[in-house]
């Protein structure tokens, strides 16, 4: 903004609705001059040492400077919008939750396309897009990569949030809440897929009473009957859903039990191993005694060094 500003002018034409000013930058000009400069198409001010772009009202370096078609800022420092102190090369503020909109003039249809493109002068390594879906509904599309080109060439899509909020992970059309094209895999100090190993004297216990503390096993190599799956997603959590593929035969299902969840077997079952009774009136001992012999079938058991894949899925 100018203010305060002599302006002289060497010819002025008035016409009923214009001013036209003669590009003579002759004599000696006091602060605030102005004149047309009709080959850089533009307005220029005297600021008192250089004539420069109307605008800029400092520094000699020009501000806003045309390049054919093209608008750019030749100034090194920082653009602010509704700021005088910009902290980056383009800093907006306002106190409007609508800050910035990016709009295509094209009806929404299938294929249309909104991006924000990642990279420098001759690549792209990252891409932000909204593309239609059809000619009321849209996906937000993130891709990676890299381009040479400066284009979206060998850019893919890898995150996709439809427009009825379904996401999909290499995935651009999700059928469910989430969609992954792929597989996954579960990391860090507490991941919510993991192994469970019978270890004795750690995890594996001799009952599971319904009340109470079960007994810990320490003998190496003993046979347990509950093995616990101590986890921070689902200690103290008897909502929480577990998952478990065993790689044992007897594992029988979990059971949660004073605020932790147990691995058990199937079912105890007892089987006869040999049989015998006496009959009444019979004198020979050995032909009028029949025996019933029960015992435990070990194969119901679990056994140091089991090993179950679980998956937690809070609940």
């Amino acid at each position: 903004m100018l203010t305060a500003a002599l302006l002289l002018l060497n010819v002025l034409s008035l016409n009923a609705q214009s001013i036209t000013l003669t590009p003579n930058t002759n004599g000696n000009p006091q602060e605030g001059r102005l004149y047309y400069d009709n080959s850089a198409k533009e307005l220029r001010f005297w600021n008192g040492s250089v004539y420069v772009p109307v605008g800029n009202s400092g520094s000699p370096t020009p501000g806003w400077v045309n390049s054919g078609a093209n608008l750019y800022n030749a100034n090194t420092g920082n653009l602010g919008v509704g700021t005088e102190s910009p902290t980056s090369k383009l800093t907006i503020r306002h106190n409007s939750s609508n800050i910035l909109s990016l709009q295509n003039l094209n009806a929404l249809s299938t294929g249309l396309t909104n991006s924000i493109l990642f990279g420098g002068s001759n690549y792209t390594t990252g891409i932000i897009s909204t593309i239609g879906t059809s000619s009321s509904a849209a996906r937000m599309a993130f891709l990676t990569g890299y381009s040479f080109s400066g284009g979206v060439f060998n850019m893919q899509e890898r995150l996709s949030i439809a427009n009825d909020g379904k996401v999909g992970v290499n995935q651009p059309s999700p059928q469910a809440t989430l969609d992954v094209g792929g597989s996954i895999r579960f990391s860090g100090s507490n991941p919510a897929a993991f192994v469970v190993t019978a270890t004795s004297g750690v995890n594996t216990y001799s009952s599971l009473p319904f009340s109470g503390s079960p007994t810990l096993i320490t003998a190496a190599g003993g046979k347990c009957y509950a093995i616990r799956i101590d986890h921070p997603m689902c200690n103290n959590n008897a909502n929480a859903i577990l998952m478990v593929t065993a790689q044992v035969s007897t594992f029988g299902g979990v059971q949660y039990n004073n605020g932790y969840w147990y691995l058990i077997p199937s079912s105890n079952e007892r089987y006869t191993v040999g049989r015998f009774s006496a009959r009444l009136g019979c004198s020979d001992t050995a032909a009028c005694v029949d025996a019933l012999f029960i015992g435990d079938r070990e194969s119901e058991y679990f056994f140091n060094g089991n090993k179950f894949n679980v998956l937690i899925i809070q609940n």
